[in-house]
């Protein structure tokens, strides 16, 4: 698992870089010739070029229109009527290996071999326990006689994908001519001109900077010095800080400790005996034994104009001369 997680990062930076380059700088980059989409639409009655991409009527793929006075490749993306569409459903282990899954179920389910079509997938989705995904069909000889129709007047289809799903890979992808040789020279020239841009980027600022640099790392010196010096002041300052509220709560806590102390003397009858008794600011928790009630004892601290909600917090039982042991808690009123 830790093994795939590199790969799947490099897949998602390799997708967000490939999402802001622009066309044509992908296409050097990658060696081949600079292609545009090309989508079918009924509001317009030729081919228009739009921003980076390709408009044309349904019936270019059937009709003669004007030539195109040079040649251009396009990947073409048709709607989905052009394509037979199938929905796959089936247990999510099986989809370890969707394509021969799907492979196996066109050819179970359908008259069509591998080598009658192209196809694609969509992606995979779940939905509760089935896993699904679509298939995307179209016949090579149907695919062929667009591709020839197209040539016929300029248009180079170099693959054919489907409208409104992007999710799904291109159903076919073929071979264009092209001249190899010129596209060639340009990729390297296009690559060695942003090779040269990015070492003057790099090479020129640094020269230039030298001397800045210098006083730069002078300045960060003198900084981290007067930062030791700062970061001893304010331990200083820290340490004088605890020592001060350290004595006022000395002070404050043993005053009221004793207070409170003078008064649970008062509260409590002769026939108790503490044996413990834990003290905080807020409250005090005391444990011990009564020849009396437990209950009745609560009800007598009650009383008392320093505590309130007295309670019992643990188990009350018989010790073996007959007294109650108890734990009881007591807020301190002004704490509350």
């Amino acid at each position: 698992m830790t093994g795939q997680v590199p790969s799947r990062l490099w897949q998602w930076f390799c997708q967000e870089l490939s999402s802001v380059l622009p066309g044509w700088l992908k296409a050097a980059l990658k060696g081949g010739a600079y292609v545009v989409p090309l989508y079918l639409s009924q509001s317009v009655t030729g081919l228009e070029k739009r921003r980076a991409k390709y408009i044309a009527p349904e019936s270019i793929l059937t009709k003669p229109i004007k030539i195109q006075p040079r040649p251009i490749s396009v990947d073409l993306y048709l709607p989905e009527h052009y394509f037979l569409k199938r929905d796959i459903e089936a247990p999510a282990a099986a989809f370890k290996n969707a394509e021969q899954l799907v492979r196996l179920d066109m050819m179970r389910r359908t008259p069509f071999q591998p080598n009658d079509v192209y196809w694609t997938i969509s992606a995979v989705t779940t939905k509760g326990p089935k896993t699904s995904t679509t298939q995307w069909l179209i016949k090579r000889s149907d695919a062929q006689q667009l591709r020839e129709h197209l040539k016929t007047i300029g248009i180079m289809v170099r693959a054919i994908r489907i409208d409104n799903d992007q999710t799904a890979t291109h159903i076919a992808k073929f071979q264009t001519q092209s001249d190899t040789s010129l596209q060639k020279w340009v990729n390297f020239g296009l690559v060695g001109t942003i090779a040269i841009a990015v070492l003057t980027m790099i090479m020129v600022p640094t020269f230039q900077n030298q001397h800045s640099l210098n006083s730069i790392e002078t300045r960060i010196t003198d900084l981290r010095a007067q930062a030791v010096q700062l970061r001893s002041n304010m331990e200083t300052l820290r340490q004088a800080e605890q020592d001060r509220t350290a004595l006022v709560d000395t002070v404050i806590n043993k005053t009221i400790f004793a207070e409170t102390l003078r008064e649970l003397t008062i509260a409590l009858p002769d026939d108790v005996w503490i044996s413990d008794l834990s003290f905080q600011p807020e409250r005090i928790v005391v444990n011990g034994t009564s020849s009396s009630s437990a209950a009745e004892l609560v009800l007598r601290v009650a009383n008392n104009r320093l505590f309130q909600n007295p309670r019992l917090t643990g188990p009350v039982s018989r010790t073996t001369s007959g007294e109650e042991r108890f734990e009881m808690t007591l807020d301190l009123k002004g704490h509350r």
